[in-house]
């Protein structure tokens, strides 16, 4: 597993990064989207929450822009976080986190900001 060996070929080859086998295999097959893998695998495996792999890069995952989220396995980022949240940091990159009282956050936001003296914010 992990490698393939062509029809009358003396030798397994092992498959390039972004690529897989099982055992028995003629060829190696792309991770799907989502997934990454090193060379020689025979498996792939999930990005974690806060990157992503999409076809052009199915052997590293890329984190995501800030204030944006993605859940483990994704191929693609999420929207920018709405207003109120943020995003792509911290505990949780998976979903977008609430401000807490007293903070605000515009849309796409990978943090929350002090509200000026004078204002407020309960949520």
């Amino acid at each position: 597993a992990g490698s393939f060996s062509a029809r009358q070929s003396g030798r397994c080859v092992y498959c390039e990064a972004g690529k897989f086998s099982g055992p028995g295999s003629e060829s190696c097959v792309s991770c799907a989207d989502g997934k990454i893998s090193v060379a020689g695998s025979k498996t792939c495996t999930n990005c974690t929450a806060g990157t992503y792999s999409d076809s052009d890069s199915s052997n590293v995952c890329k984190p995501c822009p800030a204030g944006s989220v993605s859940a483990e396995g994704s191929s693609h980022c999420d929207l920018k976080c709405p207003v109120g949240t943020f995003g792509g940091i911290g505990i949780d990159a998976s979903k977008c986190q609430s401000c807490t009282a007293g903070k605000y956050a515009e849309p796409g936001a990978s943090s929350c900001m002090l509200c000026a003296s004078g204002k407020y914010s309960k949520e």
